[in-house]
């Protein structure tokens, strides 16, 4: 299994869980039919995304002297909740 990218962006995180989730649509397809679904989300339905992009803010801010590895850990470790989503 490949690493996944978080990015600081909610919609972002979104289209990559929607791509997982719809493996057989066409790129052009996963962005007209990703967006629209997107729009139709509650708040409370983007939330798990958002929480990601700001994970991901907070980590890339992370000035400390802390090696690349023991970063990477923390940051999945703090993602694994929203694994399953």
């Amino acid at each position: 299994m490949q690493s996944q990218k978080i990015s600081t962006i909610a919609f972002v995180n979104y289209l990559a869980h929607y791509i997982r989730n719809n493996p057989t649509k066409s790129p052009q397809e996963i962005a007209r039919d990703g967006e629209t679904v997107w729009r139709c989300m509650t708040e409370s339905e983007k939330q798990p995304f958002r929480d990601i992009a700001d994970c991901a803010r907070r980590l890339k801010r992370t000035k400390s002297k802390r090696s690349k590895v023991s970063r990477k850990k923390e940051f999945k470790n703090e993602t694994q909740a929203f694994s399953g989503r």
